[in-house]
């Protein structure tokens, strides 16, 4: 009997959501879980995350999808994949999605283009096991990321109208794809229980050995 093969759990939302924080806490509660984010998660990924961030390097919007798509094939060759393929549960902050929101809603590129160039480049992995969107206010948005105490990078630099934008995007994928969305307003643990039923409800195509689930844990 082979071994099973691990299960790629995708946590999708605006910028201070609550991504990283709710996909940090999902992989405390997984049998044997990786966390990866993108952009990032390789040496390539890294650098392309450096430039995408960079207030002081204006482009054109299809430079980057461009260096998105990259960056997410590179994390999907080098790191989702080999671990998947091990038996290993990943946990993703963000992923296609994201340019759907941020290049399609946000910075006006074609949906279809996107859509049809994240095929090209992830196949299979275009599509997670399970994936959800946190969902908040742009005004809680903008709260959020001015405490957080750092400068704004190149998106979060766009202002208002584009965050607009690009929250309707999100809610705009959800609605085409069918991915549930979760209210990001809520408490750190309201929203990881919220996560948790719906992983518990979907059963994430596996079976219920392969992932163990536990609420409020203090770590």
């Amino acid at each position: 009997m082979g071994e099973i093969r691990g299960r790629y759990y995708v946590i999708e939302g605006t910028d201070g959501a609550g991504t990283t924080t709710q996909a940090e806490k999902l992989i405390r509660d997984l049998g044997r879980a990786s966390l990866v984010e993108e952009p990032g998660g390789t040496p390539i990924g890294r650098e392309i995350r450096k430039i995408l961030k960079d207030t002081q390097l204006p482009r054109d919007p299809t430079t980057n999808l461009d260096l998105f798509t990259i960056a997410r094939f590179e994390l999907v060759q080098q790191v989702i994949r080999p671990n998947l393929d091990e038996g290993v549960n990943m946990v993703s902050d963000r992923n296609w999605f994201s340019s759907w929101a941020y290049q399609g809603f946000g910075e006006g590129l074609s949906l279809d283009y996107i859509y049809r160039k994240s095929q090209d480049y992830l196949g299979a992995f275009k599509w997670p096991d399970f994936s959800v969107i946190i969902d908040i206010p742009v005004e809680v948005s903008e709260e959020r990321i001015k405490k957080d105490g750092r400068g704004p990078d190149y998106f979060e630099s766009k202002g208002k109208d584009f965050f607009e934008n690009v929250r309707q995007g999100y809610l705009n994928f959800s609605e085409t794809y069918n991915i549930p969305v979760i209210d990001g307003t809520q408490n750190i643990d309201e929203v990881h229980d919220d996560i948790v039923d719906l992983i518990q409800q979907s059963h994430v195509k596996q079976s219920p050995t392969d992932i163990i689930i536990c609420k409020h844990i203090s770590y």
